[in-house]
């Protein structure tokens, strides 16, 4: 392995002092789902691999693989040798769009320090590694930054004789730096080779950087070091401590705010919760429960059945309006909202029967004529002015009717011509719009308009049924102020 290393281009360190050196080979294999840059919904991506200095970040030595044309799940296997310091210096995977007439669009980053990395054996097989994607540190990076980096990275294994006299040609040294188990600092990429199984109760996980993190279910903590068999044995007496915390703890997200806000217990013995079930309060204050059995979450209230209530909801109104009409029934939806069904008629609603009942809940509130009012001045401003065409037509492909919507709507300088008769043709299709392509175009571009995968908009806190403004839009998508100024405009359409 090392002599056919030896006939590879070295890249990276070149300094005459060879003390603390080693070889390593990088084999960049494939990255995966990465983000559309080109107008056509694909790129053509690259990597740049650039060898710093961990102390001031200085470059040392970079290179670039090829470049794979359209696509977005590109293979490379191409292989790197690296004469490095570990303790000095790290690798920086850099993943680019070429663009011919601009300036190559970033894709993502990854950084590897080389403290803890695997050195090749003959009888030991490394697995590559596969690594998220992440923006730059810089404040002013906003990129859509998605998928994933597989890269392959071990020390070359040196013998002794090879040892000997490639340290008197100063071009290779042997390394003497052993990864110890225990001994990983926090933050680094710990190896996952030849490791024994995990104690019961325990996960490996790897965060958004790549790194390998362990999840101790049992204690419901986390750390960066595996752990071993005996050390769990020993650990096992603060088990029922650290539950106990855990219990007295708040969910991750609640504001600060509400820091002294008591925590949620069980009122008394009788209302205790099922074994292996506990209380959490989510950031809109209400009130969920956990199932650690199956890891999952839930609203039902497992003693009683119901949902919990709304924050600043410690009665339901419905509870004061008596019993329900003659075939009506109450039921819990999976979200936790409650519904009612009508076995007379067999359908469904959300509203309480009770409550359209004027017996029960009142006279409705009278009609207020500021709607229509307010409906009318706005049309009146909308009208089509007398300078412009008598339509605007709108040619686009289904596949990409979002791209094609953007690019045609934001073309337009003159926003006059958007209050004229709006007239919409789908490529490769004949027919003639006479309001139902127009309609069946708002259908299809408002359900690509406020998809949560562009990043524009996110659910809101209380359900998946509302959307609210991305606040972090600007992480996902660099031109997102000019696609709301083009979702103000298709709104605009709509009238």
């Amino acid at each position: 392995m090392a002599e056919a290393a030896a006939n590879e281009q070295i890249h990276g360190y070149h300094d005459n002092d060879s003390s603390d050196t080693c070889h390593l080979r990088i084999i960049i294999i494939n990255g995966k789902s990465l983000a559309k840059k080109d107008i056509f919904g694909a790129s053509d991506p690259y990597v740049r691999i650039d060898l710093n200095t961990i102390n001031g970040d200085i470059n040392i030595d970079s290179v670039l693989t090829k470049t794979k044309k359209k696509t977005l799940n590109p293979t490379w296997n191409e292989e790197f040798v690296f004469r490095v310091k570990p303790s000095e210096h790290k690798l920086v995977f850099q993943v680019f769009d070429e663009n011919r007439l601009t300036r190559d669009d970033f894709l993502g980053m990854v950084e590897l320090t080389l403290n803890n990395l695997p050195t090749e054996q003959e009888d030991t097989t490394i697995s590559p590694q596969s690594y998220s994607l992440r923006p730059r540190r810089s404040v002013g990076a906003k990129s859509r930054i998605k998928g994933t980096l597989e890269i392959y990275h071990a020390f070359i294994h040196e013998t002794g004789e090879n040892s000997e006299s490639d340290t008197v040609d100063g071009e290779w040294e042997h390394m003497e730096t052993v990864s110890r188990m225990g001994e990983t600092p926090t933050g680094q990429f710990p190896s996952s080779v030849n490791h024994e199984p995990l104690p019961s109760g325990w996960e490996e996980r790897q965060d958004a950087n790549g790194r390998t993190y362990y999840v101790n279910h049992t204690a419901r903590t986390t750390q960066w070091e595996r752990p071993l068999v005996s050390a769990t044995n020993n650990s096992n007496v603060n088990v029922e401590a650290a539950a106990s915390d855990f219990q007295r703890r708040f969910h991750i997200s609640v504001d600060e705010s509400d820091s002294g806000r008591p925590p949620v217990t069980p009122r008394s013995e009788e209302d205790a919760l099922p074994p292996n079930w506990s209380m959490q309060v989510a950031p809109n204050g209400r009130t969920f429960f956990i199932d650690h059995a199956a890891r999952r979450t839930t609203w039902i209230d497992p003693r009683n059945g119901r949902a919990s209530p709304m924050p600043n909801q410690t009665r339901r109104v419905e509870d004061d309006l008596g019993p329900l009409p003659e075939g009506w029934e109450e039921r819990v939806h999976t979200d936790g909202r409650v519904f009612y069904i009508d076995h007379n008629t067999r359908t469904t609603q959300w509203e309480d029967p009770r409550l359209s009942n004027p017996n029960i809940a009142g006279q409705a509130v009278p009609y207020s004529r500021d709607y229509k009012q307010k409906y009318e001045y706005f049309k009146s401003h909308i009208r089509k002015p007398t300078n412009v065409p008598n339509k605007f037509e709108i040619r686009i492909r289904r596949s990409s009717i979002l791209e094609d919507s953007y690019r045609i709507i934001n073309s337009v300088t003159k926003t006059d011509l958007l209050k004229t008769k709006l007239w919409v043709e789908f490529e490769g299709e004949t027919g003639l719009d006479y309001g139902g392509l127009a309609r069946e175009w708002f259908y299809l571009l408002s359900k690509e308009m406020f998809n949560p995968y562009y990043g524009l908009f996110e659910y809101s806190a209380m359900d998946n049924y509302t959307l609210q403004i991305n606040n972090g839009s600007g992480l996902c998508n660099e031109e997102h102020l000019s696609y709301f100024k083009f979702v103000k405009n298709s709104l605009y359409l709509a009238f």
